[in-house]
Order: structure tokens, then C-alpha cells, then sequence
């Protein structure tokens, strides 16, 4: 026992050590990377890789003395970086300005929060000009947002359409980035969004695949999987409203409407009017692949050096013993595949409701492959098998999922294709 804890403890030891070295190592790489970047004027990533030197080894003299000028070469290049945008004049400058002074409080920052630097030679503490920059970051976040805020006036007057009225939110979003309750940015922010919803009713897809009757709706299924995904999804969703099928059901029974009449243009298009909807969100499955169970065979070999008996033999002393005999042995196998697979193709379309013009429209194939894989012995000895290959060999011959398990895993695969393209529409 007391052998044991000894042996932890010279671990312990050595690990200690090991961590102590691998630090240092990465210190003085580190060091390098910014004397590097320093040399060739990039401040800021010499900054970062000086920060993290010294804090691996706060005591590293050359850390230390690179530090002493990388700090006010940053410093003196973003006070010149804010003094060119102020010299442009431009109206859209107090972004920029903020970026920077935001930029100069985290440097001085990172520099308060490294431990006590003592020069190893001098034992004198290191000093660094720290700057006030509240005030000046102040008056460029006020700036600011009232710039912003402006852009958000002049939007929200100077028109009435949808796309207007959601650039006009995102600028008052944009100012209360800047200055939490600036003005009365909160209030004309979500006057601009309601001005900006944009109605986009989802109407059943046309299921072109004649597999109906053998996989189900999926047509149904896959605007089932749109809706409920873009609906949970409230950055998706704060611009839009989605009219969806059970909104949509009441006025296709009163206009003796069919399901399948809504995959046409001009007739979604009416369906969009007497829903108040401003777009519509249809398509097709056009085709259906269910590719059957098929096993391929690999022949394969592995061989290893174990144990096959044992000798006696003489040692030094004249004392007859015995000892291992090792021997290289081989074994046989054949490995097989299984594989399985299912595939989807739809299309969809985005159509204004207004002009019946298509104004996004896409082709996507999703595929759902299934494989597994397995191995029996042939011949030989099966203690030249890995643990691996022994654990393929016990394994018993796997079976695929059912062939509607595969069509629906692609059919989710299809609705995330659509989805993905949904949301970068109507964000």
C-alpha cells in the first residue's frame, strides 16, 4: 500500500512537471508569434499573443519588454484609426468610432487583468498609460444611435412598403444597440415591424411521386416539418407571419377548392389574395427512390505474434526452466457490408401574391444511406484477430430499418434543405 501511494506520488511529480514544461513551451512560442506579427506592424494580433504569453509566464522578461512597446503601438494605432474616420466626416462614422474606443478599453483591460508583472532583472513592477476613454465612448455611442435613430425616421416616413418598414426596425434596433431606451426607439422599433409583417401563407405540395398510397401523405408530413420548424424559430419569425394550413383550410372548402389545384401560380395566387397574404410557400415531390438491402464481401487476413507453447532451457546457473514460445499465426475472415438507402426530390416555390411572379424557387434531393458491417471467420487461428475484427466476427448479421423508416428520414432531410432556404428568404 504504502509502495502504491508512493508510485502515485512520483506521477503526480512527473506530471506536474510535464505541465510545467509543455507551458513553458507554449510561452515562448508565443512570444515568438508576437515579436513576429510586432515586426511586420500587425498590433493587434502581436497584442493577443504577448497577452497570452505573460499569462502562461507572467515573469518572462522578453514577454515583458515586447509588451512595453507592443502597448502603445496598438494604443497610438486605433487613437489614429479614430482620428482618420472623424476626418471623413462621413454621417455613418460613430459606428466606427464606437468599435474603436471599444476596442482601446479592452486593450487596456486585458493589460490591468494579467498578475503583477515584475521585471526578473530589476525587480521594478512594469507601468503602462492607462487612458480614460468613457466620456469620448459616451458621446460616440450617443452618436451613434442617433444616427440610427434618424435613419429609422426617414425610413419609416418615406414609405410604406414591407421592406421599407423592416429597415426602418432593424435601424431603431440598431440605436438601442447602442443607447439601451434611446428616445423613443423602443416604441417606434415595434411600430416599424407590425408595418413590416410580411404574410406568407404555406399551401399544400403537390405529391408527383404516385407513392401515396404505399408511404402515406408526405406532402402533408413535409409542411408539417416547414411550419413547425420555422414557427419555433422567433428570430425566423419576428418579420413574418405564417398563414398555415388549418387558416387555409376554411377558405379552400368555401372556393371548392382542391389541394391539388394550389401547386398552379395563378390560382395560388388567388388563394393569396382571399387569405391577405402578401407570398406563397408551395412546391412538388417529383420523385421517390427506395434502394433495396444489398451486401457486398471483402476477403481479409490478419496475423499476429502470440503464444503457441512452451520450452525448457538452461540458464546461467545451470538451472533447467521453462519460457514462452511465441509464434506468428494468421486468420482468415470475410467481411460484409449492408447497405440501404432512400431518396427524395422536391421543389418549391416562393411566389408574390401580387404580381404571381416567382420570386425564389429551388430543386434539392435528400438522401437517407444506411450501412452496417459485420465479419465471419474463414480459417486459421482467431487469436491473430484484433479486438475489433473478434467483437465484427461475434456480431450478428445486422437488418436495415424498414423501408418507410428510410423514406421519412429522407423526407426530414428534403424539409431541412427547404427550411434552410425558407428561413435565409424571409430573414
Amino acid at each position: 500500500m504504502l509502495r502504491a501511494g508512493k508510485r502515485f506520488g512520483r506521477l503526480i511529480v512527473i506530471l506536474m512537471v510535464l505541465a510545467v514544461m509543455f507551458g513553458c513551451a507554449q510561452n515562448v512560442t508565443l512570444f515568438k508569434d508576437a515579436q513576429r506579427n510586432y515586426n511586420r506592424g500587425n498590433y493587434d494580433a502581436a497584442f493577443d499573443a504577448n497577452i497570452r504569453s505573460l499569462q502562461l509566464k507572467p515573469g518572462y522578461a522578453k514577454s515583458q519588454n515586447l509588451l512595453l512597446q507592443v502597448y502603445p503601438a496598438i494604443i497610438r494605432d486605433k487613437e489614429e484609426e479614430i482620428q482618420s474616420i472623424h476626418a471623413t466626416q462621413a454621417p455613418d462614422r460613430w459606428p466606427q468610432v464606437v468599435e474603436q474606443y471599444t476596442a482601446l478599453q479592452n486593450i487596456q483591460d486585458r493589460v490591468r487583468r494579467l498578475p503583477r508583472l515584475i521585471n526578473p532583472d530589476t525587480g521594478l513592477a512594469l507601468m503602462f498609460d492607462y487612458r480614460d476613454y468613457s466620456n469620448s465612448l459616451l458621446e460616440a455611442k450617443t452618436n451613434a444611435a442617433e444616427y440610427h435613430y434618424q435613419q429609422g425616421l426617414h425610413l419609416s416616413r418615406s414609405g410604406s412598403g414591407l421592406d421599407q418598414q423592416k429597415q426602418a426596425a432593424l435601424e431603431f434596433r440598431a440605436a438601442l444597440s447602442f443607447i439601451p431606451n434611446y428616445k423613443d426607439a423602443v416604441s417606434r422599433f415595434e411600430e416599424a415591424r407590425r408595418n413590416a409583417i410580411k404574410r406568407i401563407a404555406v399551401v399544400p405540395f403537390e405529391d408527383l411521386t404516385g407513392s401515396r398510397s404505399r408511404y402515406g401523405d408526405l406532402a402533408s408530413i413535409l409542411i408539417d416539418q416547414i411550419i413547425s420548424n420555422v414557427l419555433n424559430d422567433p428570430t425566423a419569425t419576428e418579420f413574418v407571419e405564417i398563414i398555415t394550413r388549418d387558416q387555409l383550410n376554411p377558405v379552400l372548402l368555401e372556393q371548392q377548392l382542391s389541394a391539388s389545384g394550389l401547386v398552379d401560380e395563378n390560382t395560388a395566387s388567388e388563394i393569396g389574395v382571399l387569405v391577405g397574404a402578401h407570398e406563397i410557400l408551395t412546391g412538388k415531390l417529383t420523385q421517390i427512390a427506395y434502394i433495396q438491402p444489398r451486401i457486398t464481401r471483402q476477403n481479409d487476413s490478419e496475423t499476429k505474434r502470440v503464444v503457441t507453447g512452451r520450452e525448457e532451457y538452461v540458464d546461467e546457473d545451470g538451472n533447467t526452466k521453462t519460457r514462452d514460445v511465441y509464434s506468428d499465426v494468421s486468420c482468415s475472415f470475410t467481411r460484409y457490408t449492408k447497405t440501404a438507402s432512400a431518396q427524395i426530390t422536391g421543389t418549391y416555390n416562393i411566389i408574390d401574391v401580387a404580381t404571381g411572379r416567382i420570386k425564389r424557387q429551388g430543386t434539392y434531393t435528400a438522401e437517407n444511406p444506411w450501412s452496417d458491417t459485420w465479419a465471419r471467420k474463414e480459417s486459421g487461428d482467431e487469436r491473430a484477430l484484433s479486438s475489433s475484427t473478434a467483437a465484427l466476427c461475434r456480431k450478428a448479421e445486422p437488418n436495415p430499418p424498414a423501408e418507410i423508416e428510410l423514406i421519412n428520414g429522407a423526407l426530414s432531410g428534403l424539409s431541412q434543405n427547404i427550411i434552410n432556404e425558407f428561413k435565409s428568404y424571409i430573414r
